[in-house]
């Protein structure tokens, strides 16, 4: 969905960028990752103000993260908090190291491939953040987290944004969908706040006149 000077030579680099200048785009274009910064919505909780002025992860962080205490919305509060950066992060290599040393069993399950959804979900979703030029791993985790815990909303709309950051131009109308089919499989209710929610829709939003 990027237009990086390493996929292209300088001529058709030049032509590339042509056409985006001439060819109408959605408005913010094509990072839902990096975009939604729905942890404005979650500030009055000392971890997440400490995650955004801080913006790497500590022990006492990834300790919140992986608690069964913590919410899936505030942990990914936290996660959303901690951000992004051009030249890619560590932070899901950080959290892997704390819980090689907190819960070595959980670790051990992770490598194996049978980690808890709580797990899966802290390290696909800082996995998308440090590195959201490439998703698609992180995606496969956060599927098995989806599938292991389908009642949370939270979990389902990570999941959901993360394929949105990895769909190619001319499938930007499954930006708008993916989040708002996912909303509608829970009519029941959401445990995330719906302020936060609608950081994510009003980005996604965006790309609904995609779908005519």
């Amino acid at each position: 969905m990027r237009i990086s000077s390493r996929h292209f030579p300088a001529g058709m680099l030049t032509c590339a960028l042509l056409v985006v200048a001439l060819c109408p785009q959605p408005a913010q274009a094509d990072s839902p990752l990096t975009s939604t910064d729905f942890h404005q919505a979650y500030l009055d909780l000392p971890e997440v103000r400490k995650a955004a002025q801080a913006r790497v992860l500590d022990d006492a962080l990834a300790d919140y993260i992986l608690s069964p205490g913590t919410s899936y919305d505030e942990a990914a509060a936290v996660i959303n908090a901690l951000g992004w950066d051009t030249e890619g992060k560590d932070n899901h290599v950080c959290l892997l190291r704390r819980l090689k040393v907190s819960d070595r069993r959980a670790f051990d399950r992770f490598k194996a491939g049978k980690g808890s959804s709580r797990v899966l979900f802290a390290v696909g979703y800082l996995w998308a953040m440090d590195d959201y030029f490439e998703t698609r791993r992180a995606e496969a985790l956060l599927w098995q987290a989806r599938r292991q815990a389908p009642e949370f909303f939270a979990i389902a709309l990570i999941h959901a944004l993360v394929v949105a950051q990895s769909e190619d131009v001319g499938r930007w109308c499954d930006v708008f969908r993916g989040p708002r089919d996912t909303l509608a499989r829970y009519p029941n209710g959401l445990e995330m706040r719906r302020s936060a929610v609608k950081v994510v829709l009003d980005y996604t939003d965006i790309y609904a006149d995609e779908c005519k």
